[in-house]
């Protein structure tokens, strides 16, 4: 990356040189507009290279005295993160001061269009020294030109005069300068207007999954793929050359399909876009055009196949292959390795097998080749016969070849076809391997006999019945004995028609479309349950769950009357603006408002069961919080009101375990501020027996989770135990088990602080004292496959401290989905490879609902399901 330091007069760019000269990625440059107001020149030139900066890695402002006023270490570094530039704004000279009257009118008119806009008043920065992603700069230019321009214009005090020429120009000179839209006042308000949009955009579809398909080939059966992905997804957008492609800005979410590449769009520019971006690329082989364009049906058979370097990085960095069948898997992996390959069928035809039909056979067998008259379909074979047998048991021989004799029809006119011209067999005489064939799947449908060669796809397709009857099973040489073997089995296709042309049945043809587990799985909103169950062979994902947002006594007193972490959430959007934080998505939990989201309510309950299930999540591990010691209620369980929903009724396919929160509430400044309170626990025979007598109920139930008839129970606190109670915990929640009938009990332990065997490790580590690490740090290159891991997508309880305000707010920094995405592949490739016992396959996700500490993954106001479709996406992973 290359960053231009914007210098608007000679003064400042021989400053610029000198300063900046230790930092290979900076240049200055002279900006075109001189002797005026940097603010001035850097809008107005901003919008008129708009083709240039849109295309570049970041974009945003950066004047010449940068290293005044600026830490240039923390530009360096966002420089040579990559991983940062996707989504991020970065302003390197913000504070939360509120912003001074520097011109007259400014606060006036900076306060007035926030109102008019919706938009929180920004705190006081330097304002040109920040940084963004061109798709994010694009859409304030947007913004800009269509909102805010006009409301700033239509202020009654946005032309008054000021002396923003610093005593060098006049009012009338900027405007000839500059033009009306940039004096006096509009610039440093865009400037405040800048931060102020970030600093409240809501970015929902920044988190909305875009498709798009490049596929060039404008026939055969790569265009039938292109068509009917299409129509089963309309969502999909086919892009076919580069001024399409180089005019998208994609985002990490978005998924690109590459089928062909025969126009201008080259391998390069596909690994380019992924490593801008960091979008999906998903690449679906159709046939071996990426070995040799020029022969891309007989390319495998090339003895030394040199793969082209451009297409190798390419598959290297495509997320899923998608292979139409083991044939072409095989042929492929021989040059590229195959760690992201699938196989899966097309889109197709939803019955096949089709019992046996041949109309009577009066003086002519008609024989069909309903696929392309050419080499590699067995063109040779097919005039040979043509040629060599006319007649047979006084029986005409009659040859009809699409494209030769009979011309090319329509996808949907086969059926009527074969019937017009009274087809008694068909001819599958491939030359070379198939890789699928869509002809081979109309013949199956036929009900038809088939003369086939056995090479490549046909293989895995055809059943071995009578009907269909094998010529060659490998690629040959058509010499005078293959001649006569072809011309053998031709005969004894031409008995078997004449013994059962009696066979005819007058049957409705469904021509509807089948479409595949995978794809389903990776291009509908809503995963397939046949690849969910594969993937939880290998991987069950537990969310953690908080069982509060309901009114309780405890908090109550500790609090204020009705707290909870949602009543917190509200309070702070107030405060802050609709777009300070997000929030839970009410439309998907059919709720009128926040104030509704109770979880002492089943429905809600059960919608977030119901959505975590379509998108690939096992079950949830729920907060249980059991206390010897509760002087408020006198009860030994809080929250019992939202997880007892859980046990109400057999649910399907989703499983709970508890997780007991046992640490102890009293003079616990994040949960109390009031000495008198005494919610504790103490750790004895009888009050270990409690606990368990109390848990018996949810143990029994179908819907707790258990391995093997063994519950699995997690300690959140373990570390708050002795060595000795924790092993007097364990010791007896096995033998009550025992006596129960279960096969004993799965006691796993929070790892966070000390180690333990049967364990997991927590994320983010809260125990740390006003936690701001960075995100990176939780994204180790290696992993353990003994341990339960977490996966966290943010951090940063502001909202729970928020009322009654307390001190101890923490927060995790650096967090961009690309960073995100990359945390989590990490996390679920260490559940690869080597088995795991059954209880080693639960992955932790923290959380469903924390949306005390933006940590929540269910649907959200400005995010939707966008943690839950990556979680979904990268899941497939585990099948690779």
């Amino acid at each position: 990356m290359r960053l231009y330091i914007l210098c608007h007069n000679e003064q400042r760019f021989t400053e610029a040189q000198a300063a900046f000269s230790g930092y290979s990625w900076a240049v200055p440059i002279r900006m075109k507009y001189q002797n005026c107001t940097f603010e001035n020149a850097f809008w107005k030139q901003l919008l008129e290279i708009k083709d240039e900066w849109i295309n570049c890695e970041m974009v945003g402002a950066l004047s010449s005295i940068a290293h005044t006023k600026v830490d240039l270490r923390d530009i360096d570094r966002i420089i040579h993160t990559p991983a940062l530039w996707d989504s991020g704004y970065y302003h390197f000279t913000s504070n939360e001061k509120p912003i001074i009257n520097e011109h007259p009118h400014l606060l006036t008119i900076v306060g007035d269009v926030c109102a008019s806009l919706n938009l929180q008043i920004p705190t006081l920065s330097w304002c040109n020294y920040w940084m963004c992603a061109p798709a994010l700069m694009e859409r304030f230019i947007n913004w800009y030109e269509e909102s805010l321009l006009p409301t700033v214009m239509a202020h009654p005090l946005a032309m008054t005069d000021a002396n923003y020429g610093r005593g060098k120009l006049t009012k009338e000179e900027l405007i000839v300068l500059c033009g009306t839209p940039h004096y006096p006042h509009i610039p440093f308000v865009i400037e405040r207007m800048n931060k102020a949009f970030f600093a409240n955009i809501t970015t929902e579809d920044s988190y909305v999954t875009r498709m798009y398909m490049i596929g060039g080939v404008d026939g055969g059966g790569s265009l039938k793929f292109l068509n009917d992905l299409i129509q089963v997804f309309p969502h999909i957008h086919r892009v076919i050359h580069k001024k399409d492609l180089v005019n998208i800005h994609f985002k990490i979410n978005d998924i690109l399909i590459v089928q062909h590449l025969f126009h201008d769009i080259t391998p390069s520019m596909i690994t380019n876009i992924y490593n801008t971006y960091k979008l999906r690329i998903i690449i679906n082989v159709h046939d071996f055009w990426w070995f040799d364009k020029n022969s891309p049906h007989s390319a495998y058979l090339a003895p030394n196949i040199n793969i082209a370097p451009d297409i190798k990085d390419m598959f290297d960095i495509a997320e899923i292959i998608i292979h139409p069948s083991q044939f072409t898997f095989n042929e492929y992996a021989k040059y590229f390795p195959s760690e992201n390959f699938m196989v899966s069928p097309h889109i197709d035809f939803a019955i096949l097998d089709s019992p046996l039909s041949i109309p009577p056979v009066t003086g002519t067998i008609n024989i069909g080749c309903m696929h392309e008259f050419s080499e590699y379909k067995g063109k040779e074979y097919i005039l040979y016969l043509q040629n060599t047998i006319k007649q047979y048991k006084m029986k005409n021989i009659n040859i009809l070849s699409v494209g030769n004799n009979i011309p090319v029809y329509k996808e949907n006119e086969f059926f009527e076809l074969i019937k017009k011209h009274n087809i008694h067999c068909l001819f599958l005489l491939n030359k070379w391997g198939e890789t699928y064939c869509y002809s081979l799947s109309k013949y199956l449908k036929s009900g038809l006999p088939i003369l086939y060669n056995s090479i490549g796809a046909v293989v895995e397709r055809i059943p071995d019945v009578q009907q269909y009857k094998k010529v060659f099973d490998t690629v040959i040489e058509f010499n005078t004995a293959n001649k006569m073997k072809l011309e053998t089995k031709l005969t004894e296709m031409l008995d078997f028609i004449i013994e059962n042309n009696h066979i005819s049945t007058t049957k409705y043809i469904d021509l509807s479309l089948l479409v595949p587990p995978l794809y389903k799985h990776i291009f509908d909103s809503v995963p397939n349950t046949d690849i969910i169950a594969l993937i939880h062979n290998k991987i069950k994902p537990f969310c953690i769950y908080f069982p509060q947002f309901h009114s309780i006594k405890e908090n109550d007193y500790n609090y204020y009357p009705g707290m909870t972490d949602m009543t917190n959430l509200i309070a702070y959007l107030k405060y802050k603006g609709a777009n300070s934080v997000d929030s839970p998505d009410i439309n998907a939990l059919r709720i009128s408002g926040l104030d509704q989201y109770d979880l002492t309510n089943k429905s809600i309950i059960m919608k977030q069961i119901n959505i975590a299930k379509t998108y690939g999540i096992y079950g949830f591990s729920v907060y249980y919080y059991w206390f010897t010691y509760n002087n408020i209620t006198n009860k030994h369980t809080i929250m019992e009101s939202c997880y007892n929903n859980f046990f109400e009724e057999t649910i399907d396919n989703f499983k709970v375990y508890f997780d007991w929160a046992n640490e102890d509430w009293t003079k616990n400044p994040a949960f109390t501020s009031k000495d008198s309170v005494n919610i504790s626990n103490v750790y004895t025979r009888d009050t270990i027996l409690a606990n368990f007598n109390n848990l018996k109920r949810y143990f029994l139930h179908p819907n707790y989770y258990k391995i093997d008839n063994a519950p699995v129970f997690g300690i959140h606190h373990p570390f708050l135990i002795s060595d000795s109670d924790l092993q007097l915990v364990e010791s007896i929640f096995t033998e009550e088990c025992y006596a129960m009938g279960f096969a004993g009990i799965h006691i796993i332990k929070n790892s966070m602080v000390k180690q333990y065997d049967k364990s997991f490790l927590m994320a983010p580590n809260y125990k740390i004292p006003r936690l701001s690490p960075d995100y990176t740090t939780y994204i180790p290159n290696s992993y353990k496959n003994d341990v339960i891991h977490t996966m966290f997508f943010s951090f940063n309880n502001t909202v729970r401290m928020f009322k009654p305000s307390k001190p101890h707010i923490s927060k995790v920094t650096n967090v961009t989905p690309t960073l995100q995405l990359q945390y989590l592949k990490a996390i679920i490739n260490s559940y690869k490879g080597t088995e795991r016992i059954e209880i080693n396959k639960i992955m932790l996700i923290n959380s469903w609902n924390e949306w005390g500490e933006d940590m929540a993954i269910e649907p959200s106001d400005k995010k939707g399901c966008f943690y839950l479709d990556m979680i979904k996406r990268c899941l497939l992973e585990i099948l690779l």
